[in-house]
């Protein structure tokens, strides 16, 4: 079995092969590298990850917003800093 590191790498084995008539199988075979698991998860679908990353960005900036509307409020901003004050005593 060959493995090669490159694209290029296996262009050129795959048409000396072509070219001596040689028979051939191909197979996919991962490779150990730190971001494989990112775009292809063990038995679990890339889009899934994707779809839910977005979900869960949107409720983040969601909330974000929605805590900044409040806080914008004097009179909610008075009251958390005087709750804030109380429990540090």
């Amino acid at each position: 079995m060959y493995i090669p590191k490159t694209e290029q790498a296996n262009r050129r084995l795959l048409a000396l092969l072509n070219r001596e008539s040689q028979l051939f199988t191909t197979k996919i075979v991962e490779r150990k590298v730190w971001y494989a698991s990112i775009l292809s998860p063990t038995g679990k679908s890339v889009t899934w990850r994707v779809i839910s990353a977005m979900v869960i960005a949107m409720i983040f900036a969601t909330t974000f917003i929605y805590a900044r509307r409040l806080w914008e409020k004097p009179e909610l901003r008075k009251n958390l800093l005087e709750s804030v004050d109380i429990l540090k005593k």
